[in-house]
């Protein structure tokens, strides 16, 4: 294997069907088979070659994580084109100066990231864009022949101002990298992964892109990035592991412990705690079962690599059944040179070489140094800094290590981050931050070196929830440390967590200008939540941020309706982490108000009651046989039906979502008999939730299917039931007036259906029931009676043409069209 291209067509073709991406955007859940992502990444190709893109160019891509972007690096490799990924939080100074070193004509942006491209880019496309541009091309029939020693991409590393330090790694790079760590660590197909590190960084490239792409894993990306995200798609999601940084797990820990403490069981889950270590690994999981559920039954062990593993961090996640696998590399070495695998773990290190890579410890220095097939050649363009990191083949880290007698190597330090003291000692930052956070009272720690009169001191910055006690843990810690070690300093870290760079390590050069007064502090290097808030609203309404002010009430002043809530909600949830009940918000509420309801927000509102086994395979065969031998024969002895229009489903893509005119008791009925079986046997129906308070909620939900759609109260838990439900391969059928026809006409639609329509990315298809059908069963003040017929007659019923929608379609314009065709049948 030579390159990348023949590397996507390998094992594409091997996993053919099995899903490869998916990502959840709206309410639905899009997938990508192994031979789609092949496919697509072949009409990628076509699209870049048309624009005059050729072997050697380079293609800047700027976006968060989505399928399309492994489908445009697949695209890219194919062609023989160098990427340039560039980190979304990359400020606009750093990012023109990669643009500029690498001389990119050509860029693919994300629609959510504010800003443009500089020359000399002189096309730029949006990444979300990206299928439907290229589906309707032809796939590339023929590419150029790409080298193994051809640059696949120039990874960036520097955020600094001054001359980028761009990394160059070939195909015979990756391919080596790759083939190593399969070696090695025992991927499997069944395994199920969340993509959380940005694929603008090796390490992600390697493992969640390459990697598991060998094996037929299945990647699932997310639309936005937070902590309530991140749990609801692990259980949801059924994901089985995680390739993260430290910072994840503490940020998943502390939420875990947070609920734990809210419910008063913080002495159990300590207890626990203490005794967990001496339990086989399937013990520790069986007791810890009622906590591990925030993470989903399924969930089996973290990847973690990219900066230092607090070992107490690691050791709470190992206690509950949960394993860490700590690995250890660098941008300069395609990501992975080290790694703890269930074979030979060893927790505290990073675990051994892999084949083929060979590390050595300078006997002077104790830097770490290593050689392989995987070792970048060096930086783009810049020999200077090339000559200072590369020798004879031999990258020099900066990382201080050592190897203990079988094999494990520990990281201790980091030579661009030690403190010289005044009389000459070097103090690593790392070892200190290692035994504070040890401390049973420390959350994290941050040691920096500062400035002073006399020169350079140990400053340590301490998150705990005990600053009472922070005198006595710095005391406590210095008895630990050596004489040059000693804390001299040390401050409250009064905020939640440090600065973090793109790639979440603690940002040191920011904590220490914090510490030191100088103007660039944490709150004014982080976007305010009154920004993103207003951002957030300027983009459910679709306009400029300056035009919201903080009194602007959203129903009157901002003309929010029911459906944009809905929307600003969602987003609400995916960017803040937080879920604010559609109740609490009414037609007086502020801007200001929303802020205090998103500040308070904990509990997520339930979801409309239903009994998930109505929907289990047995349920449904046993439904459809039910209706077939037993509604359907007495429904007919008083309505005889004549179908047309049949031919319409005969090519329509499942699952779809059917509406139909509602002209009385049991007329969904009607349309379940217009049906072919092929469809009734995934089909639901939404019903007014009016229901499920009557005797008739039995009937609806067994017999018909049915699933409870609040239009009231919480629209956006039931859109997002019924994304869940077309996901899964359910149809839906759905009545748009909300009610019986009081004299047989049609009435207006909801306003809902238009949203549906535009946000469900399935075809529509509306069913006409003969209006005469209500004599049938006329509207009677008896509720019992009216379920009774009063006559018999035949009736029709008519198919129409399915209709697709965009989600730029306008609501309303999507809304008349649906009422429209109905019209018209």
């Amino acid at each position: 294997m030579n390159n990348l291209g023949q590397f996507l067509r390998t094992y594409s073709l091997q996993h053919n069907a099995r899903i490869a991406y998916e990502i959840k955007r709206g309410f639905r859940t899009e997938k990508f088979s192994f031979a789609d992502v092949h496919s697509l990444a072949l009409k990628t190709a076509t699209l870049l070659k048309s624009y005059g893109l050729k072997k050697g160019d380079t293609v800047v891509i700027w976006a968060p994580n989505m399928p399309e972007y492994p489908i445009l690096y697949f695209a890219c490799w194919i062609l023989g084109i160098i990427v340039v990924p560039i980190d979304i939080r990359t400020t606009e100074e750093t990012r023109q100066l990669f643009i500029a070193t690498a001389g990119c004509k050509f860029g693919f942006k994300s629609k959510i990231i504010a800003g443009s491209f500089p020359p000399p880019v002189a096309h730029t496309c949006y990444l979300e864009d990206l299928i439907e541009l290229v589906q309707p091309l032809p796939e590339l029939e023929e590419a150029p022949e790409v080298a193994p020693d051809d640059l696949a991409e120039i990874a960036f590393t520097s955020g600094t101002t001054g001359t980028p330090k761009g990394v160059q790694l070939t195909h015979r790079n990756f391919l080596a990298n790759v083939s190593a760590l399969c070696q090695t660590f025992p991927f499997k197909q069944k395994y199920r992964t969340l993509s959380l590190l940005p694929l603008s960084h090796a390490f992600e490239q390697v493992v969640d892109l390459l990697a598991v792409f060998q094996f037929g894993s299945a990647v699932t990306y997310l639309e936005r990035i937070n902590p309530a995200t991140i749990i609801s798609t692990l259980r949801k999601h059924r994901i089985t592991t995680a390739f993260v940084v430290p910072q994840f797990l503490q940020l998943l820990m502390t939420g875990i412990e947070r609920e734990i403490e809210k419910s008063g069981a913080q002495r159990i889950w300590s207890m626990l705690q203490s005794i967990a270590s001496l339990l086989p690994i399937r013990l520790r999981r069986c007791i810890f079962y009622p906590f591990r559920q925030r993470l989903g039954k399924h969930f089996q062990f973290f990847g973690c690599g990219s900066a230092p593993l607090n070992s107490k961090l690691a050791q709470k996640w190992e206690n509950t059944g949960i394993v860490i696998y700590e690995g250890y590399g660098a941008t300069e070495t395609t990501a992975v040179l080290t790694i703890n695998t269930p074979f030979a773990k060893r927790q505290g290190s990073v675990g051994k070489a892999l084949p083929g890579t060979h590390i050595q410890i300078n006997p002077t220095t104790h830097e770490i140094i290593a050689r392989g097939p995987n070792v970048s050649a060096g930086y783009f363009q810049d020999m200077p800094k090339t000559q200072q990191a590369f020798t004879e083949g031999w990258y020099r880290t900066g990382d201080i290590g050592s190897f203990d007698a079988e094999g494990y190597l520990y990281i201790t330090g980091r030579e661009a981050l030690r403190i010289v003291l005044p009389g000459g000692e070097k103090v690593y930052p790392e070892d200190i931050e290692n035994q504070l956070n040890a401390h049973p009272l420390v959350l994290e720690s941050c040691v920096v070196g500062v400035q002073r009169e006399q020169g350079e001191r140990v400053h340590a910055a301490i998150i705990t929830r005990y600053p009472q006690e922070l005198d006595e843990i710095v005391r406590q810690v210095n008895q630990k440390l050596s004489s040059h070690e000693q804390i001299l300093e040390w401050s409250l870290w009064r905020h939640d967590d440090f600065p973090r760079t793109p790639i979440l390590k603690i940002d040191r050069r920011k904590v220490a200008n914090a510490i030191e007064g100088r103007k660039e502090t944490l709150a004014a290097v982080q976007i305010s939540e009154d920004d993103k808030l207003r951002s957030l609203i300027a983009q459910s309404k679709k306009i400029p941020v300056s035009r919201i002010k903080e009194t602007d009430v959203l129903t009157t002043d901002l003309a929010l309706d029911s459906l944009q809530r809905v929307e600003l909600l969602s987003l609400i949830e995916q960017d803040l982490g937080v879920t604010v009940a559609e109740t609490e918000i009414t037609e007086h509420t502020t801007v200001s108000q929303l802020r205090e309801l998103i500040e308070n927000a904990e509990v997520v509102p339930e979801g409309p009651p239903f009994h998930a086994l109505n929907y289990t395979p047995l349920l449904v065969r046993t439904r459809v046989l039910l209706q077939t031998m037993l509604i359907f024969p007495l429904h007919s002895l008083f309505v005889p039906l004549e179908i047309s229009g049949k031919e319409n489903l005969v090519n329509l893509e499942l699952p779809a979502i059917f509406y139909f005119n509602h002209m009385g008791i049991m007329d969904a009925v009607c349309v379940l008999r217009a049906l072919p079986l092929s469809i009734r046997r995934k089909l639901v129906i939404a019903a007014t939730q009016d229901l499920w308070q009557e005797w008739r909620q039995f009937f609806v939900e067994f017999w018909g299917g049915g699933f409870p759609f609040d239009t009231r109260h919480n629209i956006k838990a039931s859109f997002e039931l019924m994304g869940e439900f077309l996901d899964n391969g359910f149809s839906i059928l759905i009545a748009p007036e909300g009610g019986i026809s009081k004299d047989g006409t049609l009435q207006p639609f909801k306003s809902g259906i238009g949203f549906i329509a535009t946000h469900m990315h399935a075809p529509v298809v509306p069913i006409k029931i003969d209006p005469s059908y209500r004599e049938i069963f006329p509207p009677m003040d008896a509720a019992l009676l009216e379920n009774i017929p009063k006559k018999r007659k035949r009736i029709w019923v008519k198919i129409g043409e399915p209709m697709i929608f965009s989600k730029q379609s306008s609501l309303e314009l999507a809304m008349q069209k649906i009422r429209q065709a109905m019209i018209e049948l």
